[in-house]
This record gives C-alpha cells, structure tokens and sequence, in this order.
C-alpha cells in the first residue's frame, strides 16, 4: 500500500486480533489464527466444497467504536473473487455500517 498517495501517513494501525476489536464467528480463530468458518482439521470428514466456502468469511464479524475522524482499512484477500461484478471488498465479505 502507497501509503503518502492515500493520505494515510501518521495512522496508527491495529490488528484486528487485539482489543478494542471484537471478533465473532471465527468459532476456530483462537486455536488456528485463521479467519475461516469450519476447523482445518476436524474430528467428521468436511466435503470438499464446503471446505472451500468456509474461507469465504460471509457471517463473520470484526466489531469496534471510534471517536476517530479517519479510519483506514487494509486487508489481504488470498481467494479469487467469485463475483465479477462486486468491488474487491464485496467479494471479501467486508460490509461497513
């Protein structure tokens, strides 16, 4: 990320893995440090397709509140988008309210 074109010089970023966020329906995340929906290896064989979409991160939530009057977000999406007519953050299942 080209951070002095953006504008975000002097931000100060946190992961999403430490307070003050809130993560929820990552039910593996503290034993795997993934988001994903189902376990990598799970004690009930997981079909292969359905091991596919529990990357897709559709239903889970990375809650927090700010005062802040800038807010940045950057992520890394490994899988290939799915929907071609949705922007990058869309397919990654990022919805801001």
């Amino acid at each position: 990320m080209h951070l002095e074109q953006n504008g975000l010089v002097g931000l100060q970023w946190l992961s999403p893995t430490e307070k003050p966020f809130r993560l929820s329906g990552f039910s593996w995340f503290e034993q795997e440090q993934l988001f994903r929906r189902l376990p990598l290896r799970s004690l009930q064989p997981i079909p292969p397709v359905v091991d596919v979409i529990a990357n897709h991160t559709a239903g889970g939530q990375l809650a927090f509140q700010t005062s802040s009057r800038q807010l940045a977000i950057a992520y890394n999406w490994p899988i290939r988008p799915i929907c071609i007519i949705c922007l990058p953050p869309g397919n990654a299942g990022l919805i801001f309210i």
